[in-house]
């Protein structure tokens, strides 16, 4: 999925929740990522990508 910010984001779901996330900035910069009732903030490179696993 494509987000807001030049960002990517691809998910993992696993009984209606997700079970995790990668990241992935085009030009770099800071964004939010809620999930599951949580918010993390992200600050990442261009090009630079992130692993979030949560089960």
């Amino acid at each position: 999925m494509c987000a807001r910010g030049g960002f990517t984001v691809d998910f993992a779901w696993k009984d209606g929740k997700v079970k995790s996330a990668t990241v992935t900035s085009r030009s770099g910069g800071a964004t939010k990522l809620h999930y599951n009732g949580t918010t993390k903030k992200l600050r990442l490179k261009p090009g630079q990508s992130v692993d979030i696993h949560l089960m």
